[in-house]
């Protein structure tokens, strides 16, 4: 296998990976790459808009049959303050997720599926267009479709003292929305907007009206 060790940076036409210490091996057979990398960790896939950061990420890349020339992460482990951005278009909308925990682990479950389990301080914040949400708990885990043109937050669910702050903007309005609980989940519908469960304890403000479901029991 070759081996680099000290500062790293991996680059090829999709993934950039850079970090001041550590170690990234190769296996040439397989053309698979571990690495176990600290420092303060960047790494970056344009063909999914993902953008993830940590202290230490240990993980794999694997070749990508997608992109010749190119990997795609398999698999990684985050220790310490997490964070996943991703940016995505939509009929001319943008739609921004961000994922923020203190450790994670991201895996591919399928060429254009990512599950990501957040293990401490989790927060998820969703922001399509002129509807934001954000949840936060203890611990949980998020779905992501990371390529294609429905590439999207499609569900996530959040366990342990949970808090749903939502913001829906129409004609120029904000209207707010928040709401408490044991558990949260919230899933992307066919047609882009999004339906929010929650369950345990739950306290609920709302004001006004919008295409935003909010539901508890």
């Amino acid at each position: 296998a070759a081996l680099q060790a000290g500062p790293v940076t991996y680059t090829d036409p999709d993934i950039r990976l850079q970090a001041p210490r550590g170690v990234l091996a190769q296996d040439i057979g397989s053309g698979g790459i571990d690495f176990d990398l600290s420092g303060g960790v960047t790494l970056v896939s344009k063909s999914r808009g993902i953008n993830v950061a940590a202290p230490r990420i240990k993980g794999v890349l694997v070749p990508d049959p997608a992109r010749k020339g190119s990997r795609r992460v398999r698999e990684l482990t985050a220790l310490g303050a997490f964070a996943l951005d991703r940016v995505s278009q939509e009929k001319g909308v943008t739609r921004t997720t961000k994922i923020r925990s203190i450790g994670a682990k991201y895996v591919t479950v399928s060429g254009d599926q990512a599950r990501v389990t957040l293990d401490a301080h989790a927060e998820i914040v969703d922001d399509k267009g002129p509807r934001k949400v954000t949840l936060t708990g203890t611990r949980g885990e998020a779905l992501l479709r990371t390529t294609g043109e429905k590439a999207d937050l499609e569900d996530a669910t959040l366990i342990g003292n949970v808090r749903i702050r939502a913001n829906v903007r129409r004609e120029g309005v904000v209207t707010p929305y928040s709401a408490s609980g044991d558990r949260v989940n919230l899933k992307t519908d066919p047609d882009g907007g999004s339906t929010v469960v929650m369950t345990g304890n739950l306290k609920f403000d709302a004001q006004g009206d919008s295409d935003a479901q909010i539901t508890g029991a």
